[in-house]
């Protein structure tokens, strides 16, 4: 059953347009990726399926079979639709467990989801989350703070971007826990490693439009064979 559905979704800001009716699906329990160079626009669908200000939007959002096109962004959290932010947020006064009990109001859980991040809820729980924090820290914070609020769809948007993780291979481990954990997942990335790990299926996205949908392993050789600028791990 579909849990997201995008139909022809343009998005503009500034007068540019920048999203061209992009169309794509994400199934209940499943992990899809959306791939593409830097530039391509997967960010900018990323905000306007979460109902980001500032921009365009003319096509049709559906969760859940409900069209949630003119709903805010509050209203469509609050429906199960999350997004992890490509650059974490700072919150400066708040310790790392007040910001991740601000998602749920279960502490056990909220521990487990840093455990599971990599962070020692002993050694990170009173800290703040501001600049005594690492960029690579603050993602995970950011990371386990999407996870405790066990979203319906989770939305990672570059969510390897600034984080000190010791391998894609980790990152994938953790999406794969998010879907048992009972989120779909669409993983917005440009690195090569992460999206031939994890995914069912993938999109490829080029210049502001979906152009191609199959399995991310063949979504990759076709976007490397489009000049798309993909990055190795290894590089």
């Amino acid at each position: 059953m579909a849990l997201l559905e995008v139909k022809d979704l343009r998005v503009r800001a500034g007068g540019r347009e920048i999203v061209k009716r992009a169309s794509l699906r994400v199934d209940e329990g499943e992990i899809v990726n959306l791939i593409g160079p830097n530039g391509s626009g997967k960010s900018t669908l990323a905000r306007a399926i979460m109902g980001s200000e500032g921009y365009e939007v003319e096509g049709e959002i559906r969760f859940k079979g409900e069209d949630i096109s003119d709903l805010p962004m509050h209203e469509r959290a609050r429906r199960g639709l999350t997004l992890c932010w490509q650059e974490p947020a700072r919150f400066e006064g708040l310790t790392v467990g007040e910001y991740l009990m601000a998602g749920c109001d279960d502490e056990e859980w909220a521990r487990r989801c840093l455990r599971m991040v990599g962070l020692d809820p002993d050694e990170y729980w009173e800290r703040e989350c501001g600049e005594g924090l690492s960029g690579g820290e603050r993602k995970r914070v950011e990371l386990a703070s999407v996870m405790v609020m066990r979203p319906d769809l989770v939305i990672l948007d570059e969510p390897d971007a600034g984080l000190d993780m010791t391998s894609s291979e980790d990152l994938a481990k953790l999406i794969e826990w998010m879907r048992r954990e009972g989120s779909s997942v669409l993983l917005i990335t440009h690195s090569r490693d992460l999206a031939e790990r994890v995914g069912d299926r993938a999109y490829l996205m080029m210049d502001g439009e979906i152009v191609e949908e199959g399995d991310p392993e063949e979504i990759v050789y076709k976007c490397r064979m489009c000049g798309g600028d993909l990055v190795c791990e290894a590089e």
